[in-house]
């Protein structure tokens, strides 16, 4: 009797341990909610979490959704020389439906055929901890617990020049290296169980843990429900990486959906009127995922600042009044505002209030430009402020469900 105690003990603890392999100490599996530091090798979502039950990978989703998770490798003393982490395809128990993988080419924003993502975690060595006072109180609940060490923070294509980032990949002695896999749900796909493998190779030794995926029989809406934006500019890239990356960078944010923003004016919209009537987002345009043919909506007229074509009554109901306009006229459903000064100070409130009776004593169409402010609600500028826009800190519910009963909005940065 004892002994068979002991033997179902045992079998209990080897179906809970994670996958070891030659100069892999351990193979397990975490949602893509988690950060698992590179040396963090006592992790408690190692033996079992919500996308890994310590033998197989278990997520779920619906249709028209990137569902993500990371596979965690951790190296033995020896470590890892050449790493590559492959899953092939996805197949529908009972079913003929298939979610195939395919290489990705030089350019790894062209999505169209390719419901199957693999990118390495790049890791990032925090020394001195952050001191964002306008996210958190230093000291306070909210602080970030463990501020400083090895963090993952960017996701690199696999198709990356080896040694940096890309397939193969090298692993200290004693270290994790996640790799990160998205699965695009066609909108096609019936709902049920697909089953697949993924293998992986360390040193050409190879070891392969199963997957399932639960696909829920309800489709997500292309339309976000909700709204984010970040500033981008085009400069960036033509500087850094030597050429014009836009159709990359908004394909890749619009498959996150979010929306890369600046200011614009009529003359530039209409230059990219593809990004706002959903052209660009199009098979035929290397595009595939959330948001399939349906444009971004935010198009600021200024951003971080007003600019001067405000500053004169007369002409800030021109502009605004051909702006307003335009809109109306070719893309009706477009948020849109007039980015005052950038977190202003009580020396810039006159000059805010000025701005703001410009645009709020129009007769014309363009009386309905919000005006937007990077700033908590403060009194001196009661009336003049269409959408709040405050950090974490300066967030207040009740103000903002105060603001939103009388026509205003409360935003978040």
């Amino acid at each position: 009797m004892k002994l068979r105690s002991l033997v179902i003990l045992l079998l209990c603890y080897l179906a809970y341990t994670p996958i070891a392999l030659s100069s892999i100490r351990t193979i397990w599996a975490v949602n893509d909610g988690e950060k698992i530091e590179r040396d963090d090798l006592n992790n408690p979502n190692k033996r079992a979490n919500s996308a890994w039950d310590g033998q197989k990978v278990k997520i779920f989703g619906a249709r028209n959704e990137i569902i993500a998770f990371q596979v965690i490798v951790e190296a033995d003393e020896s470590g890892i020389e050449r790493l590559t982490v492959a899953l092939p395809q996805l197949i529908q128990k009972g079913g003929h439906a298939k979610i195939s993988y395919t290489a990705p080419i030089a350019d790894p924003t062209n999505y169209s055929g390719r419901p199957i993502q693999i990118f390495s975690v790049n890791y990032m060595n925090v020394e001195v901890p952050s001191h964002a006072e306008w996210v958190y109180k230093v000291g306070s609940p909210a602080a970030p617990k463990d501020p400083t060490g090895w963090k993952p923070v960017q996701l690199v294509p696999e198709n990356a020049r080896a040694g940096r980032g890309g397939f193969p990949l090298r692993v200290g002695a004693s270290l994790n290296q996640a790799v990160w896999i998205e699965v695009y749900s066609d909108r096609s796909l019936p709902a049920g169980l697909y089953s697949g493998t993924i293998t992986v190779d360390a040193d050409g030794r190879k070891q392969t843990i199963p997957i399932e995926l639960e696909l829920f029989d309800f489709t997500l809406p292309d339309q976000n429900s909700m709204d984010a934006m970040v500033y981008y500019e085009s400069l960036q890239p033509k500087l850094y990486q030597g050429r014009d990356l836009d159709p990359q960078y908004h394909r890749f944010a619009h498959r996150q959906r979010i929306e890369l923003v600046h200011g614009y004016d009529i003359a530039s919209v209409s230059a990219a009127m593809g990004r706002f009537s959903g052209s660009d987002f199009t098979k035929a345009k290397g595009y595939e995922g959330p948001g399939l043919g349906v444009g971004n909506r935010i198009i600021p007229r200024t951003f971080y600042g007003p600019g001067k074509s405000f500053d004169e009554r007369s002409s800030a109901w021109r502009d605004a009044d051909s702006w307003i306009s335009f809109l109306h006229q070719k893309l009706p459903n477009a948020i849109t505002f007039l980015y005052l000064p950038d977190e202003p100070g009580r020396s810039e409130y006159n000059y805010i209030r000025q701005l703001a009776d410009n645009i709020h004593l129009n007769p014309g169409p363009g009386k309905a430009l919000p005006t937007f402010v990077t700033k908590h609600y403060v009194k001196e500028l009661d009336g003049a402020i269409d959408i709040w826009d405050t950090g974490p800190l300066g967030y207040d519910i009740a103000r903002a469900n105060e603001e939103r009963e009388r026509g205003r909005k409360y935003w978040i940065y």
